[in-house]
């Protein structure tokens, strides 16, 4: 009888009312960590001892929505090759919500969010783990090859490259709209591998790797608020935020991974 009472309590637990309670708690908790940062950086900032220049804050705002675009796109096309045919809504639905546990410690928590929102829809969250690491070994693999290309020819061809990749990357998801399948919320409902699942994944990596050369424009928009740069500046800037951004992600790759 105390078996079976203890099984019954650890089923209720674990049922999918409680599960979404228990993430939007940490979703509040880890949101008002990072309001907690915000509030404290200002406090401390010399705002009085500088001329702010606010339109270049709505110019960060803008690319970093770009960037966010990008980055689900890139999920989108990895979610139809590991997870199966969820509509863009969904998976929007499930970058969004694994986003706002990223101010928690580790990346795992990013990780483990994502993987219960697809678990709670009958997706085997040991493949939503693989996409998840996949997702940030190609924003390792592309921001190792922008930096290996921007050190031999420069952070501006590194950006065209960039730039025309994108533009291949666009229209060859136009073209694969009109194969789409109909959606199923099944595990078996694999995206096939060969031609169509390298298409997803090539594209993927693409999209991934478009956020590079954004995320360096944010930051010049940043310092924008702040002190005034120009426009070449930004080639400064491009092996600095590469590097930074490599090593964050190796290291949630660490992280994510145990």
């Amino acid at each position: 009888m105390t078996v079976h009472l203890a099984g019954a309590s650890l089923r209720q637990l674990a049922s999918p009312a409680r599960r979404r309670w228990v993430w939007r708690l940490l979703t509040l908790f880890s949101l008002m960590l990072a309001g907690i940062g915000l509030v404290y950086a200002w406090r401390e900032f010399p705002t009085t001892s500088l001329t702010l220049s606010p339109i270049y804050l709505w110019l960060a705002l803008a690319i970093y929505g770009v960037t966010y675009t990008l980055h689900l796109l890139g999920w989108h096309r990895l979610s139809r090759q590991f997870l199966g045919d969820f509509v863009l809504g969904d998976d929007a639905e499930a970058v969004a919500g694994s986003s706002f546990v990223k101010y928690l410690p580790t990346v795992g928590w990013y990780i483990a969010n994502r993987a219960n929102y697809y678990g709670l829809r009958h997706v085997s969250e040991r493949l939503v783990v693989v996409a998840s690491l996949y997702e940030i070994g190609a924003m390792i693999a592309s921001g190792s090859t922008l930096y290996v290309v921007g050190m031999i020819a420069g952070p501006v061809w590194a950006g065209a490259l960039v730039g025309l990749l994108a533009v291949v990357a666009t229209v060859w998801s136009l073209r694969a709209t009109s194969s789409n399948r109909p959606r199923t919320e099944l595990p078996a409902a694999i995206a096939p591998r060969g031609l169509a699942g390298k298409r997803d994944l090539i594209i993927a990596l693409i999209w991934y790797g478009s956020t590079w050369p954004l995320g360096v424009w944010f930051l010049w928009a940043l310092l924008n608020i702040f002190i005034p740069l120009r426009l070449d500046d930004w080639a400064i800037l491009f092996p600095a935020w590469l590097l930074a951004g490599l090593a964050s992600y190796v290291m949630s790759i660490t992280l994510g991974s145990v």
